[in-house]
């Protein structure tokens, strides 16, 4: 059929070569000498040759007319409409609850006068479970416009993030109490002068705060926790400062929300265009027009604008000696690239019923129930000992640390049957390098040079909680493994990591919702894009052909994992920007692929 044509075989190849190339082959394709589905010897070990090709088998023989249902109905319970009359109460209560705190902060202090900006999943639509996040930037016009007197420069410790050099220390003058000496990187001078991020991002979560005290407050809204005495204030969440509320009303009894609000501006010069809008090996693909990119590039040349935001990063260095292995964690004053704006403007040209954006709320559903930590999940994936030689999570249990150079270096030794904390580091730009495995009953030794837990809260109630991948952040607990539910709805049942045996149940995501995700939303995000840039014919983004889209994707994540990079290229940069994966990850989000394609299988049996 015309649908294995497009999304299998060949096609899948050429995809292939795109997000993970090889370098034994060229980014060209041709009619003439299309390739069959290969696994280079550069690419992937070939141990894991025949397990990829099994699970391609499996989930290519899933049955696409059942599956059609089962993900109609999936889509159905768990998506949020902003339409909805209860949903948009809670969303009129947010927005208007945060441009008051935007309008108070550029009082409070005019420098950061801020434009707000609505994004991330309930504004594009593509939210699930529940309305209980929401995401906005805020655009400081001052820096905005100061942009002259700053200059980006991409960092070599970390791609995709930039250091900003003062230029021009006068026309800043305003800002200069945010200014700090450059580190020690390749693209820095000696005695350069770069815009500190830790700066910018403290003192625009203290004017947060001191906003919340000074605003009026809608009715519907108090501060998650009032009842044990808590009150308003903010969280380091990654680039944001994170407000945790509750709203109650007529028409919702409780609904615990987080509110996120990131100071953003526009990256300085030079002019940088993404190195995929310049990329044109994609033109042989299909015979219609690529129109998507032809918009995208359009749009930014002419009203769309490339941010940065605060977003601190850890480098993991590995010390290894007589005794044990000793890891060291490095920040870096270095802020992420933004394409916020890039990707809200794709996703705003489809509506909320299209087939592009269906798709995505299934990949971050079927992400959120089954591709999480699990004890249950590590078991199956015979990943335990594995982790016994893994560098431990930057958040600890037991210990607290301070920017390197506050507070001096120092060795935690946790006692036998200590465990780790499992820290999240799934959020949009962390690293999984600095993902947390447990180590009970042996002695290791731990140099840790820092710690955000002294930052993450400006009260004195330390009740961060970290982000899990584009926007969605933990908002319950996760229940025991042997929990389901029977009716498809994620936004009222129990939830399970993995099917049972004897269970007839596919998971809620809903509760699942944990901080202990496998990969971050943000890599589905990037995977969408690579498809939907480069499938550009119209009959293949249809309602009969979503299941084969979806499974498009499970292919393509599970190749990944399978591969010797643990990673594949970021959408925007072409190019693999963020650490590899651990070996133990690896393996149980494979494990996790499986149990996905175990469940549909079951499923489609029901319908």
């Amino acid at each position: 059929t015309r649908m294995n044509a497009l999304l299998k075989g060949a096609v899948f190849e050429e995809f292939r070569r795109h997000i993970l190339p090889s370098s034994e082959e060229t980014l060209h394709f041709s009619q003439e000498n299309k390739s069959q589905l290969t696994f280079p010897s550069d690419v992937i070990d070939p141990d894991n040759v025949v397990r990829t090709q099994k699970f391609f088998k499996r989930a290519d023989s899933l049955h696409e007319t059942k599956l059609l249902r089962v993900f109609d109905k999936l889509d159905q319970v768990n998506r949020v409409d902003p339409k909805d009359p209860k949903t948009a109460e809670v969303a009129n209560a947010v927005v208007t609850f945060v441009e008051r705190i935007i309008k108070k902060i550029g009082e409070i202090d005019p420098r950061f006068t801020s434009t707000l900006v609505r994004g991330g999943s309930f504004f594009d639509d593509v939210k699930v479970g529940k309305p209980d996040e929401f995401d906005f930037t805020a655009k400081i016009e001052r820096l905005c416009s100061a942009c002259d007197a700053l200059e980006s420069r991409f960092s070599k410790r970390k791609k995709g993030f930039v250091y900003l050099v003062v230029k021009d220390v006068g026309f800043i003058q305003d800002f200069t109490e945010f200014v700090t000496m450059g580190e020690e990187d390749g693209v820095l001078n000696q005695g350069e002068q770069i815009l500190s991020l830790r700066k910018i991002e403290n003192h625009f979560s203290e004017l947060v705060d001191k906003a919340l005290h000074s605003i009026d407050v809608p009715k519907a809204l108090s501060p998650a926790g009032v009842e044990k005495g808590l009150y308003w204030h903010s969280v380091h969440n990654g680039p944001c400062a994170t407000i945790n509320a509750t709203y109650r009303s007529t028409s919702w009894e409780e609904l615990g929300l987080d509110i996120d609000i990131a100071p953003t501006f526009d990256l300085p010069k030079p002019l940088y265009t993404p190195p995929i809008l310049e990329l044109r090996t994609w033109n042989n693909m299909s015979d219609s027009k690529n129109e998507l990119m032809s918009k995208l590039t359009e749009m930014l040349h002419s009203k769309l604008k490339i941010m940065v935001v605060p977003f601190a990063f850890d480098k993991i260095l590995e010390t290894q000696n007589t005794d044990a292995k000793t890891w060291s964690y490095r920040y870096s004053e270095t802020w992420r690239v933004s394409f916020n704006s890039l990707e809200q403007f794709v996703f705003s040209q489809y509506d909320f019923e299209s087939v592009e954006k269906q798709i995505y709320r299934l990949l971050k559903i079927l992400k959120e129930t089954f591709i999480q930590k699990t004890e249950d999940l590590e078991s199956r994936a015979g990943t335990y000992d594995i982790k016994l030689d893994e560098p431990p999570s930057t958040t600890l249990t037991s210990v607290t640390a301070v920017p390197l150079g506050v507070v001096p270096a120092f060795t935690v030794e946790p006692l036998a049957g200590w465990r780790q904390e499992l820290g999240d580091d799934s959020s949009d730009d962390s690293d999984d390098e600095a993902s947390s495995n447990s180590s009970s009953g042996r002695r290791i030794k731990y140099e840790v040079l820092y710690d955000r837990s002294s930052l993450s809260s400006n009260s004195d109630v330390d009740d961060h909680k970290p982000s899990t991948e584009t926007g969605e952040r933990p908002s319950g607990t996760v229940a025991s493994s042997e929990s389901v539910y029977t009716e498809l709805d994620l936004k009222h049942k129990s939830v399970t990591q993995n099917p049972t045996s004897d269970g007839d149940n596919l998971n809620s995501t809903q509760n699942c919702r944990s901080p202990k995700p496998l990969i971050k939303t943000y890599y589905l995000k990037m995977i969408f894009f690579f498809m939907r840039f480069m499938l550009t014919d119209d009959e293949i983004w249809t309602r009969e052909n979503l299941p084969a889209l979806v499974v498009f994707v499970l292919k393509a994540l599970f190749f990944v994992y399978s591969s010797n990079q643990k990673a594949f290229n970021n959408f925007w940069f072409q190019d693999i920007i963020d650490l590899p994966a651990r070996p133990s990850v690896s393996l149980e989000i494979l494990q996790s692929l499986e149990d996905i394609v175990d469940e549909l299988e079951r499923r489609m049996h029901d319908v």
